[in-house]
């Protein structure tokens, strides 16, 4: 059970959820720019002292103003009702409580409302009394016996009424400590060349990497599961790696270092395909080889050569909660035969010296020459396969589990080349799951492994694409599995998947990260990137909403809470903070109210919460083909793209409507004159846009999550614009400190003239 924290008013509510893997932080705060992120247990152990009794009560508006927090707690054999908690009085000044006195009358055939009186001192005595409603009790389910009470009140403190949460819990039934703790498993000193997924070598990343240390631990949970199948394979390990390279290799990969990091000139693309070319043209070591053999054929027999199999890069580090570097590397589907398999593994070494790793490696400040295993993995011929996330890839809301799904292979789902079916799985309370929306991909393509090996390309006939490829009862069974690999791993997980014959293959399961600010950078270069390949125009409209926070409508918010899979009495408190909600301001003839019906702070721990849950409704609309858009919090882009300028003007009109329809129902307005549009195409004049009666204006540059895009698509503009902040900033601190302050003569005769060269 765990306890958050909101605020509203300046005052704290601590609440429980009844969800222990799902329960949410939530902050509802006024205009105070203040991050609340706080948990704690109301029922477990303070400093080792079991605690025995407790009770708390936290008011959520009393007129005046008046605001207070009390406790009282018990603990065998130390104290008894020892009062804590604070008193925050109308001028503002805030004093800890002194004594405390808290009575609760249950139920009789007298008195049919339970009753709550407490008294409590600062340097005041005040005297609270009121009515208690019927309460919420939860039960432990983490290894102790008792409840917790949580019911609302209301209350009179002298004149002043108010209403809040009062609970009170009791532990009455103790467990003892285990007598021992549990051995863990230390990974193997000696490890092999080869392991399969059952070895529990395997699920070590130390030997298997990301992906192949994933497939072990996978392999062991299906085995006790027995609800799915993770099909057969082995992992060439880390130790074959190591002794896969020559002098050869090892003297391209420093060079490739040196020029990486500066440190020798060269060409990074040549560097990286020279080591690339240098590996795929070693020669496999005989024992490596033989190691191969002797699993595959251990666990295929002498159908090793008529197999298929899925050949995949496995780095260390790969598929974790700090680096993903999914697509980063090679995968080579419906290998067939071993002279095949062995060359596919050294290729898949090699990918990770290809460009675009070596870039994203640098970026992130990884080793380029990591220690790195390879996957082979029998495939299995699936009718429907695609990919599953237990947190929402779009808004990171993790109560919505996604799916999406495509005939054939999973490969079209991966590499996006198809719009797949999408299924919408909310969750709800006791771990039940409710499929909320379907929409139908077009599913133009799909993917099977040809009989002589490898994989071919087919159309999708008419009838097919108008259908799902999915059944609703198959997207459950889906939804139940993924909850439990979730919470195996005690992370979010995207989990690539198949069936056949009924049966559910998961074919890997890696972290679900968060999306940060340089994912959307990059997802945006790659779309415009794709477009130019295509020979297709572009156009980048970027749109300013005015105050976006600060006019979040309560009623919308609402409306979404309604939606989210909250516990009843959370839900209740969080709807009662949004509804009819007052600010007091203190004036000299007493406090006055105002009614406060939008606005949260955006550096609040709330507000990016309550507006993703706005956003969410226009990323999930349906655009048309060939629009793509993204947001970072509140700053929203599109990329469009076509291959005529009639059709360039048509889709991004249609785009900025669907978009303008949003804001007016959520009460939301563009500035016209912060928001505009860049053109990508080799026609002198392009089309105009208008966001409604107002036109919005063409620009050569974009700023864009603090990044100046260009036109021409290089970074003259940002660096530019970065070289005359610096400047300014120079030329505001020399005269802030005078002479006593300045850069050294020899850092500005570099850095100045090399911006502005640029």
């Amino acid at each position: 059970m765990e306890m958050n924290e909101i605020r509203t008013l300046g005052k704290k509510i601590t609440l429980f959820s009844s969800s222990v893997e799902h329960s949410k932080l939530c902050s509802v705060l006024d205009k105070e720019r203040t991050t609340i992120q706080a948990r704690s247990e109301l029922i477990l152990e303070f400093e080792n002292v079991t605690l025995h009794k407790a009770s708390v009560i936290f008011p959520i508006n009393v007129t005046n103003g008046l605001n207070f927090q009390l406790t009282n707690i018990s603990v065998p054999y130390t104290f008894k009702n020892l009062p804590f908690g604070f008193v925050v009085d109308l001028d503002g000044l805030l004093e800890p409580i002194k004594d405390l006195d808290i009575t609760i009358k249950p139920i009789t055939d007298t008195e049919p409302q339970s009753s709550l009186k407490a008294s409590f001192k600062t340097g005041e005595q005040y005297e609270l009394s009121g009515v208690v409603a019927e309460p919420i009790v939860f039960y432990s389910g983490q290894g102790w016996s008792g409840f917790l009470e949580m019911s609302f009140i209301e209350f009179k403190v002298g004149s002043r009424r108010g209403y809040g949460l009062i609970m009170s819990g009791e532990v009455y039934d103790i467990p003892k400590r285990p007598g021992k703790l549990m051995s863990l498993t230390s990974c193997p000193e000696h490890i092999p060349l080869t392991v399969q997924f059952t070895d529990v070598a395997c699920q070590f990343g130390e030997v298997s990497g990301g992906k192949g240390s994933s497939l072990g631990r996978l392999t062991q949970l299906g085995q006790e599961n027995k609800t799915f199948i993770v099909p057969k394979g082995i992992v060439v390990s880390t130790t074959a790696y190591n002794q896969f390279l020559t002098s050869e290799i090892l003297e391209a990969v420093k060079y490739l270092e040196n020029v990486t990091y500066g440190n020798e000139s060269g060409d990074l693309k040549n560097a990286c395909k020279r080591v690339s070319s240098i590996i795929e043209q070693t020669s496999l070591p005989k024992k490596i080889c033989h190691s191969i053999i002797e699993d595959l054929k251990d666990l295929f027999g002498d159908e090793v050569s008529q197999r298929k199999f899925a050949v995949r890069s496995s780095a260390t580090g790969e598929d974790t909660s700090t680096m993903s570097a999914a697509g980063q590397m090679d995968t080579f589907l419906g290998v067939q035969g071993l002279e095949d398999i062995f060359s596919s593994v050294k290729k898949c070494w090699a990918s990770q010296f290809g460009h675009i790793a070596v870039e994203y490696k640098r970026r992130n400040g990884q080793v380029l020459n990591s220690p790195m295993a390879v996957v082979i993995q029998d495939m299995v011929a699936c009718e429907v396969s695609g990919v599953l996330f237990t947190c929402d890839p779009v808004t990171n809301n993790p109560s919505v589990i996604t799916i999406t799904a495509n005939y054939g292979l999973g490969e079209t789902v991966v590499s996006g080349s198809v719009e797949p079916d999408t299924f919408f799985l909310r969750r709800k309370d006791g771990g039940k799951l409710e499929v909320d929306d379907i929409i139908i991909g077009t599913k133009h393509q799909k993917i099977i492994m040809k009989d002589s090996g490898g994989t071919v390309t087919e159309n999708v006939d008419d009838q097919s694409k108008n259908e799902s490829c999915l059944r609703k009862e198959d997207a459950e069974r889906l939804g139940k599995l993924s909850l439990k690999i979730e919470n195996y791993y005690k992370s979010p997980r995207d989990i690539e998947w198949g069936i056949l014959n009924e049966k559910i293959y998961i074919l890997q399961s890696g972290f679900r990260e968060g999306k940060s600010i340089e994912h959307a950078l990059i997802t945006l270069q790659d779309k415009i990137r794709k477009a130019e390949q295509n020979i297709k125009y572009s156009v980048i409209p970027s749109l300013d909403i005015k105050g976006a926070f600060d006019h979040l409508q309560y009623h919308a918010i609402r409306g979404k809470f309604k939606k989210l899979n909250f516990s009843t009495s959370t839900l209740v408190t969080l709807l009662g903070a949004l509804n009819d909600r007052q600010v007091a301001l203190q004036a000299n003839e007493g406090p006055g109210l105002w009614s406060q019906k939008q606005g949260c702070p955006q550096g609040s721990g709330s507000g990016p919460m309550f507006w993703n849950l706005i956003a969410d409704e226009i990323l999930a609309e349906e655009f048309p083909p060939d629009v793509h858009r993204q947001a970072f919090a509140d700053d929203f882009i599109f990329h469009i793209c076509s291959g005529t300028r009639e059709c360039l003007k048509i889709l991004a009109q249609q785009a900025l409507d669907i978009f303008k329809t949003w804001t007016d129902k959520n009460q939301l307005q563009i500035s016209t004159s912060k928001s505009a549009y860049m053109l990508i195409v080799k026609f002198a004049r392009g089309p105009t846009f208008k966001w409604g009666t107002e036109s919005i204006k063409r620009s050569s540059i974009i700023k864009y999550l603090g990044i100046i895009l260009y036109e021409k698509l290089n970074w003259a503009a940002h660096i530019r614009h970065q070289g005359m902040k610096a400047a300014l900033t120079r030329q505001r601190m020399a005269r802030i400190a005078g002479a006593t302050w300045a850069s050294s003569k020899n850092i500005e005769g570099y850095f100045i003239p090399q911006w502005k060269r640029e």
